[in-house]
């Protein structure tokens, strides 16, 4: 077999190169590595909560308030948070002067903490359902140990407000509710009535109506002026968007002339601080397994050499070891313990950082996301085989010859570096800077 120095030096300094020089990269959300299905350390990760919320019934040519609350669960850092009012589905409604339409957030920590932004609009003379939608965008930070992390995610989201303009016989405060699922809320509803009405009560809507008491649900009549309180409990189990409970009066003592408010309801999800603290024996297996990868990525770099496969330097070998049977029994010794590293490797990964992942057979991973563990068994089966033949060669060379032998053992030895180049080059955490340029 014709044997030749370059490749082997121009991928063990690839190899190197990739091992020595740190960077980041990785898929453009969170999600991607730490899902819900087999997540990154163990650590799942939770978008901080974003709610539109504020005015729910109003009169005609009064004010809207609106508010954006975003509740931070932490570990990581919410960054350049913008939030831009979209008011063309609103008729008749304007942002009073003063007011912009686009705002933005101070940035936030890795601590769980929450922030809002408010904003004040002159509801006009319209009147109608006034629908206020918000387009928010943030960036998610957080600094990964690991070179192959891409510390930035970008997220955008849209929100919706729906606020009733209408001439209405009483006014309401507050005229929209929010609550969080899980946990037990009670609001007073104030009813402040600007002419007599009569028949007043307040009914739920059917979103609502499993987890709402409403006391007193019947008022009866309420003369100009007056302000009855109504207790409203809610204990919701789940979330909802644009839930309702109406506000019914009649205008007059017969019930003849009726009329109606929706007071918007809003559930939102619970914000758990430090969404997945993470495993910490996961942790400390990955650590381990990226120390034994580097590990058997020098000794992979130095065993080439001993193989005898670079011209001139087997015969400089043989002279530095004393004699060829010395490099070949060095070469061995690597050779086992080169593998001996890859299999604890791919344990520590298996049982730790990858542990669920779905086996398809002995060695291959069924997931295509999983492809490039996929690499790294295929180059610890070729390391097994190359050991084989080592452990075989008088028999193998006796049965099919030194030259066929030779041929065999040094082009899957190539095929297994190789392969462990591209999973090296695909999912090592120290090769992001290569990674980056070739994706």
């Amino acid at each position: 077999m014709k044997r030749t120095s370059i490749p082997v030096i121009f991928l063990s300094v690839l190899i190197l190169t990739c091992a020595i020089i740190p960077g980041i990269v990785a898929a453009s959300t969170c999600e991607s590595c730490h899902g819900t299905s087999n997540p990154d350390g163990g650590y799942t990760f939770g978008r901080p909560s974003v709610s539109l919320g504020g005015t729910g019934a109003v009169q005609p040519n009064s004010t809207i308030n609106i508010d954006l609350v975003v509740q931070h669960p932490g570990r990581y850092e919410v960054k350049g948070l913008q939030a831009t009012l979209d008011l063309s589905k609103a008729p008749g409604v304007t942002l009073e002067t003063g007011e912009t339409a686009k705002k933005t957030m101070g940035n936030m920590d890795s601590r769980p903490q929450s922030h809002g932004l408010s904003w004040r609009l002159d509801s006009g003379a319209v009147g109608g359902t006034a629908t206020i939608n918000a387009n928010v965008s943030y960036t998610v930070h957080f600094t990964h140990n690991s070179g192959g992390s891409k510390d930035n995610a970008y997220y955008k989201q849209a929100l919706t407000h729906i606020v009733e303009v209408q001439a209405m016989p009483f006014n309401i405060s507050p005229s929209s509710l929010q609550a969080v699922v899980g946990s037990v809320h009670e609001f007073t509803l104030n009813i402040t009535a600007t002419q007599d009405i009569y028949n007043l009560e307040v009914a739920t809507g059917l979103a609502v109506k499993n987890f709402t008491q409403v006391v007193p649900a019947k008022i009866g009549t309420l003369k100009k002026g007056q302000t009855r309180a109504v207790t409203i409990t809610m204990t919701p189990d789940r979330t909802m968007e644009h839930g309702t409970i109406a506000v019914l009066c009649s205008m007059d003592p017969a019930g003849v002339q009726l009329t109606s408010v929706s007071i918007g309801v809003k559930v939102l999800a619970k914000a758990t601080p430090h969404v997945g603290q993470g495993n910490e024996q996961g942790a400390i297996n990955r650590l381990a397994a990226r120390v034994l990868g580097f590990i058997g990525l020098i000794l992979l770099i130095l065993l080439m050499p001993t193989g005898g496969f670079i011209k001139g330097v087997g015969k400089a070998l043989n002279k530095a070891f004393g004699s060829a049977k010395t490099r070949v029994d060095v070469h061995c010794a690597m050779s086992y313990m080169l593998l001996s590293i890859g299999l604890l490797h791919a344990a520590l990964l298996m049982y730790g950082h990858y542990k669920g992942a779905v086996w398809n057979g002995v060695f291959l991973i069924a997931v295509s996301d999983y492809m490039n563990i996929n690499l790294g068994t295929i180059a610890v089966v070729l390391m097994c085989v190359i050991s084989l033949l080592g452990i075989l060669q008088k028999r193998l060379v006796k049965a099919m010859g030194r030259k066929a032998w030779g041929w065999t053992h040094g082009i899957i030895s190539y095929v297994a570096l190789a392969v462990i180049i591209v999973h090296l080059l695909w999912i090592g955490t120290t090769s992001a800077p290569i990674r980056a340029l070739l994706l």
